[in-house]
């Protein structure tokens, strides 16, 4: 059994943020533009975003994951049953209630979010399932989940130095997929991938969905949040990195970026 985690203190309210009952959900599942579209949206004045790979050093952010996937996965809870583990608004607003945009990672709990987060924002990508398996199975499952490198990350590197990213990621992945491990998941996907896409669909009223194609460029975006369209392109970030490289070369540059900080 878990022990009883204590009740998160409420987040800083930042204007635009989820907790403040706004914020912007993307919920498609990794690997369908979450970087095209967190630039766009940093573009268009929301500075607060929470992206998978920018979190790497973020050790409470991975801990938070791994108990919103015990939580939201009954494939984690003992016998399969869901709420033998428990994460409440307040956990949720702690782990990502002061983000004005979350994305990425957080397409996994899909429904799950939408549910704790009924007015916020919800942008939905869905790529062709064939393109974006291709994309998934070698960016993510072939990436962070071959044998020696998983080894390597969550036996010994993780340990060590204290990244916890490398521990939460079978939670949030597997989990999500209904799966143990990388051979079921590939055995899911499919399933899942449509289950997930059905459910945002169902949960999130018409009128706080936009379901966006990347081609479109600015204008259904800008119309859905009332912006001004910018006098710029729209951005199409070519992500063809793997994941466990985008996380450490974004994660790597953006401690980088705190370096002066520290200095000063």
């Amino acid at each position: 059994m878990n022990p009883v985690q204590p009740t998160p203190p409420p987040p800083e309210l930042i204007k635009g943020s989820l907790a403040s009952g706004e914020g912007i959900l993307c919920l498609g599942l990794p690997r369908s533009g979450a970087l095209s579209i967190v630039t766009a949206l940093r573009q268009l004045g929301y500075s607060h975003v929470h992206h998978g790979a920018e979190q790497v050093f973020d050790s409470t952010n991975w801990e938070a994951s791994i108990r919103a996937s015990r939580a939201c996965f009954p494939v984690w809870n003992v016998g399969g049953n869901q709420g033998s583990s428990s994460f409440s608004k307040a956990d949720w607003d702690a782990f990502l209630g002061h983000y004005q945009v979350v994305s990425d990672f957080a397409g996994f709990y899909g429904s799950h979010i939408a549910k704790v987060y009924p007015t916020a924002k919800v942008i939905l990508v869905q790529r062709p399932f064939e393109s974006w398996y291709a994309s998934f199975d070698a960016a993510i499952l072939q990436a962070l989940f071959q044998p020696v490198r998983a080894f390597l990350f969550q036996r010994l590197i993780a340990p060590v130095t204290g990244i916890t990213a490398f521990t939460a990621h079978p939670y949030i992945v597997f989990g999500s997929f209904k799966a143990h491990n990388v051979d079921e998941t590939r055995l899911n996907a499919r399933a899942v991938y449509d289950e997930h896409y059905a459910a945002v669909r169902k949960i999130v009223p018409p009128e706080n969905l936009l379901e966006l194609n990347l081609e479109d460029g600015w204008a259904p975006l800008c119309n859905f949040l009332g912006k001004e369209i910018p006098d710029t392109p729209f951005p199409h970030v070519n992500d063809r990195k793997n994941m466990l490289t985008m996380c450490l070369d974004i994660g790597f540059r953006s401690k980088a970026s705190q370096f002066p900080a520290y200095l000063s």
